[in-house]
């Protein structure tokens, strides 16, 4: 008897967490809030995939704006991270504004060729900074991840609100990670605390059977070869829970 009772209560509890699980979904799907169409760029293949697995799982490749020699964002001042609410060697997810092929990119894409022209009229430049110059100036342009990470909130309605007439612009959640940085005391400075995005909350899509069947052929690529134009995309949309979800996929 107790013996039924224990199955019973146990085939009772996966019922209910089915239920939760599918009525999320469901919430998510049934509200979308943003369409955006990525593509190879912006979801990375796996190095390896098991082949006995019928599914196939992408990564997104989140950029982060940060002046030379620096690796945390250039919008998360220290202001912003008062804001934010961030404690020391913390971590905390966030609302985070991402821009796809917008002014970011642009900005980056501009400085290089910048720099690649700067190589060509300085007669003092080796080949081999030329080269690198123009490697790095194509990669940004042909394959590079044009999604990138510029700016965070506590709460949905602030970014909504301010990048509500950017089309480019969708919002997810992200985990940013805070630490204590340590300065040259004898340059007069102090320490402070940094932070930078971690990684999204979501940050792989899996694509099932048989919408992955035109990417099962398709290999892992090095993003960094310059001129390798993207081979795939796939549609996503955000729903309420700001979760993707994942549409088309075909060749490019």
């Amino acid at each position: 008897m107790r013996k039924h009772i224990l199955l019973a209560s146990v085939a009772f509890i996966i019922l209910v967490v089915n239920a939760v699980v599918l009525g999320k979904v469901w919430y998510n799907q049934s509200n979308p809030l943003y369409s955006v169409v990525l593509t190879e760029r912006e979801l990375t293949l796996p190095y390896s995939t098991n082949k006995e697995n019928s599914g196939i799982s992408l990564s997104f490749d989140v950029k982060i704006p940060h002046e030379k020699n620096k690796y945390t964002p250039t919008w998360l001042t220290t202001e912003k991270i008062a804001a934010l609410e961030l404690s020391n060697n913390s971590s905390k997810e966030l609302y985070i504004a991402l821009e796809l092929n917008g002014d970011t990119h642009q900005l980056k894409l501009s400085e290089a060729e910048l720099k690649y022209q700067n190589t060509l009229d300085d007669p003092t430049s080796t080949d081999s900074k030329r080269k690198n110059a123009l490697r790095i100036r194509d990669h940004l342009k042909y394959s590079a991840s044009r999604l990138y990470a510029i700016n965070a909130a506590t709460n949905f309605s602030e970014l909504a609100d301010k990048y509500a007439k950017q089309s480019n612009v969708f919002i997810a959640k992200g985990v940013v990670r805070s630490y204590q940085t340590y300065s040259d005391k004898s340059e007069g400075e102090s320490d402070k605390i940094a932070a930078n995005l971690n990684r999204l909350s979501v940050d792989s899509i899996f694509i099932p059977y048989p919408r992955n069947q035109q990417l099962k052929n398709l290999n892992y690529r090095n993003r960094h070869r310059s001129k390798e134009k993207p081979r795939y995309k796939v549609e996503l949309t955000y729903g309420a829970n700001l979760e993707p979800v994942v549409g088309k996929v075909s060749l490019l």
